[in-house]
């Protein structure tokens, strides 16, 4: 039988209980005295990247969007009912969402939280589909798909990625295409269901005002047994394939928009949680709101406030975004690089500047731990085999100032870039 751990931090007044369970799933509990509502989310390691691998030694390819498409199908219940309707008659809210990596599932409710977990568990663990469901599903998804190419800040994102990384998943919207979409199979969503949503691929994270030993043998009830033998998955990499290094389309819009993309190389050695803050703590001393230089921009109506950083980092894709809204895409592009490099000379980077930019983050991530549902979700995000997202005070007192300059140095001095822009038609 697995143990049940326990994790204390005293500081923030938090504990986490913590079980591996024997089918290889992680379950972490955090219990939140004082507060009425409760919410649980379970993840998948099983994202839309995830479209080409081997299990025990047989290559095996599928239509883009696969991971997304189960996602939807997983909300039809066995008699065909509609799963997330079956939450709200329970008083609960749920939703779900795939990224390039993962699968998440969650609810939040402040009145049945036993049942709708018992639920949570029971659908997550079966597929019904039918080619009923399949044609529903997919009519559901193209209009989905069509609504994301209406929409200008997704294509900017969007674009600059495919830069980034083209002939590869991450160039491909989550939701696949809808040429993609038509070509998959029950077959294919019954194989790629078997394969992923097993135990051990599987994390779960509770976070409220319950009773822990209760809560634990609910999820223990419906602990299913591990396979004596589990298929060996092996999953493709994501080449690095020579980036686009500039590209652009019009849109209806009223103004040019603007994507810097930067495909870094992280440094062995350091946990990627620890990388990922550092990178924040040094865009944000960068081109953070409390920065000169952002400042300067903004009384000058360089930019607005749609400038917006994406920072993404894994162990198999790191990159950063820089988007912006801007009458002089180009010479902001210019100016943006050119704050890239020589950072040692940068005035906005100094002791001073990072001490305000760690207590800004670190008021974020105080405020985060009321809200019940964003902290699991926050957890899930910055949780590796080193730290977890209640070490960030600690992480926030290690990075000095030399350890964020030389971590973003290193990440940018060696990144591949692109230049995205949505041009007014």
């Amino acid at each position: 039988m697995s143990r049940l751990e326990k994790i204390d931090y005293p500081f923030l007044n938090q504990e986490i209980y913590y079980r591996h369970m024997n089918n290889g799933m992680k379950v972490y509990y955090l219990p939140k005295k004082d507060f009425q509502e409760q919410s649980a989310i379970l993840t998948v390691d099983f994202g839309s990247i995830d479209k080409k691998f081997t299990i025990d030694g047989v290559e095996r390819e599928f239509p883009a969007g696969i991971a997304h498409f189960l996602e939807h199908q997983l909300f039809e219940g066995s008699e065909g009912q509609d799963v997330g309707n079956e939450f709200t008659l329970k008083g609960s809210e749920s939703n779900a969402y795939t990224t390039f990596d993962k699968t998440s599932y969650f609810f939040s409710t402040v009145e049945s939280f036993e049942d709708s977990l018992d639920m949570l568990l029971e659908f997550t663990s079966s597929l019904h589909v039918s080619q009923k469901s399949i044609d529903k599903e997919r009519g559901i998804i193209e209009q989905e798909i069509s609504m994301y190419q209406d929409d200008s800040d997704f294509r900017l994102y969007s674009g600059a990625l495919a830069n980034l990384y083209p002939n590869t998943a991450l160039a491909i919207d989550v939701a696949g295409t809808k040429e993609s979409i038509r070509e998959l199979s029950i077959s294919d969503l019954q194989e790629n269901f078997e394969t992923f949503y097993r135990p051990d691929f599987k994390s779960l994270v509770l976070v409220g005002n319950f009773d822990v030993k209760l809560v634990d043998r609910i999820v223990r009830k419906r602990e299913t047994r591990r396979r004596k033998t589990l298929p060996k998955i092996e999953r493709s990499a994501i080449e690095r394939f020579k980036p686009i290094v500039k590209s652009s389309i019009q849109m209806d819009v009223a103004v040019s928009k603007l994507a810097l993309g930067f495909r870094g190389q992280m440094i062995e050695g350091l946990s990627l949680v620890e990388q990922k803050l550092a990178l924040r703590l040094f865009l944000a001393m960068l081109f953070g709101w409390t920065s000169q230089r952002y400042q300067d921009w903004y009384d000058k109506g360089k930019i607005d406030d749609s400038f917006d950083i994406e920072i993404e980092i894994s162990d198999r894709f790191n990159f950063v975004i820089l988007m912006l809204d801007t009458e002089q895409p180009i010479a902001m592009a210019n100016q943006l690089r050119k704050n890239l490099t020589n950072v040692r000379k940068n005035k906005d980077l100094n002791h001073n500047h990072l001490s305000i930019v760690k207590n800004e983050i670190y008021g974020e991530f105080i405020r985060s731990l009321d809200n019940i549902e964003d902290l699991g979700h926050q957890f899930l995000q910055y949780q590796d085999d080193n730290y977890s997202y209640f070490d960030f005070p600690d992480l926030l007192k290690k990075l000095n100032l030399e350890a964020v300059l030389a971590i973003g140095e290193h990440f940018f001095e060696k990144a591949d870039r692109t230049e995205f822009i949505v041009f007014p038609k």
